[in-house]
């Protein structure tokens, strides 16, 4: 059993699936990844990791909702600089999800998100996929783009 909201298949439970998606809508904003596939889980019963259903409970209601933390992370891969980043723990532990290679969430159908994930997240290709795209244009993105690569090549150049 995979985790409907991580898709880790480490330290799951059964829980009822109406309860966690009552309290996901009520923190939560709907996201294109995990929120989708909870909207499709078995209406009775389906898998929750202990991380997952922790950071829901602990969750608190707030003005703004942001995604689930797997949408967070898979968005902020496609879109650097626009989604709020995840907390470092938090981050440390999605990557680990995310690298097991039975994980749902590592074959979304999303061709260059399937890209950034082979290569671990790296800037570098981000860049070359969206280096003559539309998207690319926008100032904000390109400019911490550019300073993510600088920051990269001036450690690699102190090593």
């Amino acid at each position: 059993m995979k985790c409907v909201l991580c898709g880790t298949a480490c330290v799951t439970e059964m829980r009822p699936t109406p309860h966690v998606k009552k309290q996901v809508a009520a923190r939560y904003k709907e996201g294109p990844f995990a929120w989708q596939a909870l909207q499709m889980a078995n209406p009775e019963r389906e898998a929750f990791c202990a991380h997952c259903l922790n950071h829901i409970r602990k969750r608190k209601r707030q003005k703004v909702k942001n995604f689930l933390p797997m949408d967070q992370l898979l968005l902020s891969l496609l879109c650097p600089g626009h989604v709020p980043e995840l907390d470092l723990r938090c981050h440390k532990r999605l990557w680990l999800c995310i690298m097991q290679r039975t994980n749902p969430y590592r074959y979304t159908g999303v061709q260059p998100l399937e890209a950034l994930i082979q290569s671990k997240g790296s800037i570098l290709t981000w860049w070359k996929q969206n280096l003559r795209t539309p998207f690319f244009r926008n100032k904000h993105t390109a400019s911490m783009v550019r300073r993510a690569i600088e920051i990269k090549a001036s450690a690699e150049m102190k090593e």
